[in-house]
């Protein structure tokens, strides 16, 4: 009998966390090229640099041709044109996975140091993921210790050559 509040409490929290991110799929259009358009609402994407974080690194994968994020009546919707193979469940766990990664990214770089590459969205989302992907890696390669203290705050963690011996 003590085991069912315990029950009760944990399948809530899982339930709680499984609706972080609500995606509505209210209109799906299959066409005969193989693309399908789709509309749907999204919840859960609470701030617009993290809004085009997910829209830039969406529109990398190759069989995503278009992707928006706009602002609804209500709520932030979206729209996807994409090869018609990729499902609803499958743009869902992408979109979650790139608001987990902007999220991590987020945290890890909120202690940063003043030079360190911003994202600058300039309207063209392919060339701005591109560009701020290489001055990232251009700014921890330059600044090491910098990006360790940033990456491994209670401990740095050296980039040591692994050699057989």
């Amino acid at each position: 009998m003590k085991k069912l509040p315990i029950l009760t409490m944990l399948f809530l929290a899982n339930l709680t966390f499984a609706q972080i991110n609500i995606f509505l799929f209210e209109g799906v259009k299959d066409y005969p090229n193989g693309n399908r358009i789709a509309y749907f609402a999204i919840e859960g994407i609470k701030e617009n640099p993290e809004a085009f974080y997910v829209q830039t690194k969406m529109i990398n994968n190759t069989d995503v041709f278009r992707f928006f994020i706009y602002e609804g009546e209500t709520q932030r919707r979206c729209m996807i044109e994409c090869l018609s193979a990729i499902d609803e469940k499958t743009i869902t766990e992408r979109i979650n996975t790139l608001i987990a990664n902007y999220i991590k990214e987020k945290e890890l770089y909120s202690n940063k140091t003043s030079d360190f590459p911003e994202l600058i969205n300039t309207g063209n989302p392919q060339e701005d993921n591109a560009k701020y992907d290489e001055a990232k890696k251009k700014w921890i390669e330059e600044n090491p210790e910098k990006y360790n203290q940033l990456a491994h705050p209670n401990g740095i963690i050296k980039n040591e050559s692994k050699k057989c011996k």
